[in-house]
């Protein structure tokens, strides 16, 4: 955690419903100081990281590719790309810089900007990039209204782009207006362009909605298969699972999972997915060899140039990266996981009070609950954020211990010499 998460984390203390808290996110959503605020942080980025704080990085699906741009200290935006038709539509502007460079390096120009919500670094770089391209339509949600939209969807609107067919989906609760968007590869796989919403073994915190309104819009991604691709707004991958796995020291897959984003992170790479990625020396032991191959192929055929023989060889060598689809999510990411009895059980060992059958000791792993009402959901869930803001809270001070002893060192240093 940098110095801005810090005083992001102790800001996200304060009670949302206190005059404090409401005095704060009023004025950060206004025009003049939102957007003055984000300008002067992205100066601070783009002096840190003028090469972004991660690679920029591809995922190719026949003629569809979506680049994950960086952009801010860990925002992402996403530029979804048509070869066959060459239509371009770019997701959550916070940046118009690296976006601009980017559609200069593809020599593109965007037919349309889907925004999921209104804070400042999901959208800044809209105005720069209606003032370079004056037909642009920009996308967002009718409730957030965010700043230079010209194009308000609701609850599942279909937005076609070319080739490119996005469902626009309202799910409430880090803001009242926040949209994710859906969009079909082909008949069967989707993936899902998450803001804010859904991160990689994580949710953005409930700024403007209810807990209830959150589980809500969480009970909506059923609606979505397994293979469903996860694309978040956020790199914070890394500490989420180190959270998970704080509370779940047993997950296999968390620790596989960590231990993989580990090593993508130190080398600057995304976490996002690429068919190589999901199907690994631990995936491939709860998978099929069918399931294996049938993706495997695609790939191969396209990219590799692999043999159909070939490819269970390649696949022991190959899991040195990570990426997620939904159905991971499902094992991983706790917030996901409110019904499930064996994480129920591991917030009860970690000292969290959570509905009363949790605490029914047994040999089994069970994943499913009987009591999934509301009542029960909100119990987990508020739990699980009190979890959340100590492992946090753990972390900041660790940080202020090692400021602490930099400080010292160096006078230390400044004394003897």
């Amino acid at each position: 955690m940098n110095f801005y998460e810090v005083v992001l984390h102790i800001l996200m203390r304060i009670k949302k419903d206190s005059l404090a808290f409401r005095f704060i996110y009023r004025i950060y959503n206004t025009n003049c100081f939102g957007a003055w605020y984000t300008k002067r942080q992205l100066n601070r980025v783009h002096e840190k990281h003028p090469n972004g704080h991660s690679s920029a990085a591809t995922f190719t699906y026949g003629d569809i590719t979506v680049t994950a741009v960086p952009q801010n200290s860990d925002n992402y935006s996403y530029m979804i790309m048509c070869g066959s038709t060459n239509d371009c539509v770019v997701i959550d502007v916070g940046d118009a810089q690296p976006i601009l460079q980017c559609l200069s390096d593809e020599n593109k120009i965007p037919q349309a900007v889907l925004v999921t919500h209104k804070h400042w670094d999901h959208c800044y770089g809209n105005k720069e990039l209606k003032k370079r391209y004056k037909e642009l339509n920009i996308y967002g949600g009718e409730i957030d209204r965010p700043a230079d939209v010209n194009m308000y969807v609701r609850n599942e609107a279909l937005i076609q782009i070319g080739k490119l067919h996005f469902k626009a989906l309202h799910v409430p609760g880090h803001t009242a207006g926040h949209m994710i968007y859906a969009l079909q590869l082909n008949d069967e796989l989707k993936c899902l362009f998450t803001g804010d919403f859904l991160f990689i073994a994580g949710i953005g915190k409930i700024f403007e909605g209810s807990t209830s309104q959150m589980i809500n819009s969480l009970l909506m991604l059923n609606d979505f298969p397994p293979d469903t691709i996860i694309f978040p707004g956020h790199e914070y991958a890394k500490l989420n699972l180190s959270f998970a796995l704080s509370l779940e020291k047993d997950n296999e897959m968390l620790k596989a999972m960590s231990k993989a984003v580990l090593e993508k992170r130190i080398a600057r790479l995304p976490i996002f997915y690429d068919p190589l990625d999901f199907y690994g020396v631990y995936l491939i032991r709860r998978s099929s060899w069918l399931q294996v191959r049938k993706t495997l192929e695609l790939k191969a055929n396209t990219a590799m140039g692999l043999k159909a023989w070939q490819l269970k060889l390649v696949i022991v060598v190959i899991d040195k990266r990570v990426g997620v689809t939904l159905g991971d999510e499902y094992k991983i990411n706790p917030y996901l996981r409110t019904c499930s009895l064996k994480f129920r059980k591991a917030l009860v060992v970690a000292g969290y009070n959570v509905p009363t059958e949790a605490k029914v000791v047994s040999d089994q792993d069970v994943d499913e609950v009987k009591d999934s009402s509301m009542e029960a959901r909100i119990a987990v869930f508020d739990a699980l954020e009190k979890a959340k803001n100590d492992f946090t809270d753990e972390l900041v001070k660790q940080i202020e211990r090692k400021r602490l002893k930099s400080v010292r060192n160096n006078a230390q240093v400044s004394f003897s010499s």
